[in-house]
């Protein structure tokens, strides 16, 4: 048997997903994250730079039997049992699909490192009438049905944990379909569910925001049409209507850039959005007025507060194409998102050599991306020293945790009260410079000072850089306005947090 092949066994385990579940700090723990200015009241010789995922170069998959996953919209989740990752993907394949353009056939991989997968031979453990893989795990359909998205769902019964989100096309309208399953290798149809009534495009995908106490859902409005819409559901039966437009192409994007979809991951505090740009040829005619045959797509970075209100920042990708014959080169599309132990991130993509719509049987594969933790942005020294200054901390306790990279240069942090005099003890000079790389790094002082010392009263930060990049501030604080810190001076009211905002 092909090596590529695993036999699956009837019960794969219990499956707890990093995709799906939310990520949040510890106890009262804040994590300030610098897509913006937001929370600073000082910026001198600093410049924001947006992060850069590296391709895994062991992690590129391609479906061993022969199928096309330049749109196979991995879903990766990991069984803890076991300590093995599982995934969902599709591949496209001759006389099964839409012109073998990279959708149809659902199946099922494993991994032990999530980074070189094996398909499972579901053949004994799912009985299909219309069987194209030895690894596939949903039905065909009658029309063309092209999976949309995946979801571990922590907050269901077990037996519905874990989600899939299909399009069925080819009818007027094209139809929605959900699947649920417990262990990834037994799939049921969720029988008069229809998430989209009017289905677009692929993708769609789903989190938990648990601010509204909602599920939320990321789509396109209609079939064809190049935005992104947000809409919401309790218990995965009623939606509401896919109305709340949150992302579209602006006049900072590239001329005749369309956003193709946006997979969203709550993330300590934040809602992370990562957003495909599809970089549409100006030459093209052949499908005209609909731009589909060339250009290349990529992943950019978007952020909210609230996960219902979206801004973008510097129109650098994240996510870069590779160079000419990479097999990220044309298109690359991210769908997953897990944290790994030590706090870093691997986003999953499918991606292809060639560029959008030129689909090559023998091109499209399942890539994985390494990024620091916090790494979607920092803040950098923009040549010699360079100065950042937070608003007023309400500072209700423990030390600062800094995620900071200085090798090659160093760091440093001073404490001031709110008007930006440095307190005694806390100065720059008196703060051990920082030369290495860590996520976690702790300011010290001399004479034992720390700021857990501080607690109960509003103060700010300042980190000096030098040839370094911050790219987080965790602490257990409440960030402060000019009348918050007033009202504590004048009556002792101590704010409380404002999640959202």
């Amino acid at each position: 048997m092909n090596d590529r092949i695993l036999k699956a066994s009837m019960a794969l385990g219990a499956i707890v997903s990093l995709a799906g579940a939310e990520s949040t700090t510890e106890g009262n723990m804040k994590t300030l994250l610098f897509f913006d200015d937001e929370a600073l009241n000082q910026r001198q010789n600093i410049v924001r730079r947006i992060g850069r995922a590296e391709r895994i170069e062991e992690s590129v998959f391609a479906d061993p039997s022969g199928g096309n996953a330049a749109w196979g919209y991995p879903f990766v989740w990991r069984d803890t049992t076991s300590g093995k990752w599982r995934m969902i993907y599709q591949a496209g394949h001759y006389k099964n699909t839409y012109r073998d353009c990279g959708g149809g056939v659902v199946m099922l991989a494993e991994s032990a490192d999530g980074l070189r997968w094996q398909a499972v031979d579901t053949t004994a453990a799912v009985k299909l009438p219309d069987r194209v893989t030895i690894n596939q795990v949903l039905p065909m359909t009658k029309g063309v049905g092209l999976l949309s998205g995946g979801y571990e769902d922590t907050r269901a019964e077990p037996d519905r944990r874990l989600k899939l989100m299909r399009v069925v096309c080819g009818a007027a309208p094209n139809g929605s379909e959900l699947w649920t399953s417990a262990d990834g290798l037994s799939w049921r149809l969720e029988e008069g569910v229809h998430w989209q009534t009017q289905a677009p495009d692929p993708p769609t995908f789903a989190h938990f925001n648990a601010l509204r106490g909602r599920y939320v859902l990321s789509s396109r409005p209609d079939n064809g049409q190049r935005q992104i819409v947000l809409f919401e559901t309790d218990d995965w039966r009623t939606f509401t209507p896919p109305e709340e437009l949150v992302m579209t192409a602006d006049s900072l994007d590239r001329p005749l850039t369309q956003i193709y979809g946006m997979p969203i991951f709550p993330y300590e505090g934040w809602y992370i959005g990562l957003v495909w740009l599809f970089h549409c040829p100006a030459s093209e005619r052949r499908h005209f007025p609909h731009i589909y045959l060339g250009g290349r797509s990529d992943v950019q970075v978007a952020y909210s507060r609230n996960g219902w209100h979206w801004q973008r920042g510097p129109r650098e990708p994240l996510l870069p194409n590779g160079a000419n014959g990479a097999p990220d080169a044309g298109c690359l599309q991210a769908s997953s998102m897990v944290r790994l132990e030590d706090g870093s991130l691997r986003i999953y993509a499918c991606t292809s050599r060639h560029e959008h719509g030129q689909i090559h049987s023998g091109d499209g594969y399942i890539v994985a991306y390494a990024l620091r933790q916090d790494g979607f942005v920092c803040l950098q020294s923009d040549g010699g020293p360079g100065w950042v200054g937070t608003r007023a901390l309400y500072w209700r306790g423990g030390e600062a945790r800094l995620n900071v990279q200085a090798r090659g240069g160093w760091a440093r942090v001073q404490v001031t009260d709110p008007r930006g005099r440095t307190l005694d003890g806390y100065s720059f000079d008196a703060c051990a410079k920082f030369d290495g790389d860590r996520a976690d790094w702790t300011p010290e002082w001399k004479d034992g000072c720390t700021l857990a010392a501080l607690a109960g009263r509003p103060v700010r930060l300042e980190i000096e850089l030098y040839n370094a990049s911050l790219y987080a501030l965790r602490g257990d604080f409440v960030v402060l306005n000019t009348e918050q810190v007033k009202k504590f001076n004048e009556k002792g009211i101590i704010p409380g947090d404002r999640p959202g905002f």
